[in-house]
């Protein structure tokens, strides 16, 4: 007779849930693109596969990278604050790619372009809470 695996009935904390927040900012600095994007690939690295995909359901702009971009900022300021003069640069350079792809999407005004990139982050913050 074999023996059975015992199956704990608490759902188990993704790998990620262990990280420091040096180790998160490494994360999420590695998968940017050249262009200062992040893409759905990208998150699948950082976060567990599950939590992207219910992420990506609750997208609410026309361009996935803009979505996926504004995810990775909210990781950055959710988990990385220890660590902030570490990734500005690399925050400045997604940020930057959301207002040009938002600017060229929805032919809004720049101040208008950088509230809405600021309002996609903090919709992104709200919808990782539950994760993170």
């Amino acid at each position: 007779m074999k023996d059975k695996e015992v199956v704990s009935s608490k759902p188990q904390a993704p790998p990620s849930a262990k990280l420091s927040s040096r180790d998160w900012k490494t994360l999420v600095i590695t998968t940017q693109q050249f262009d200062g994007c992040w893409d759905e690939a990208a998150l699948v690295k950082i976060l567990d596969a599950a939590v992207v995909k219910k992420l990506m359901e609750e997208n609410p702009c026309s361009d996935v990278t803009v979505w996926t971009s504004a995810i990775a900022l909210a990781i950055l300021e959710l988990k990385c604050m220890a660590v902030k003069t570490s990734w500005e640069v690399v925050a400045n350079k997604g940020r930057a790619f959301m207002s040009k792809k938002l600017f060229a999407l929805e032919k809004k005004d720049k101040d208008e372009t950088v509230q809405r990139v600021m309002q996609l982050i903090a919709k992104a913050k709200e919808s990782l809470g539950i994760f993170l």
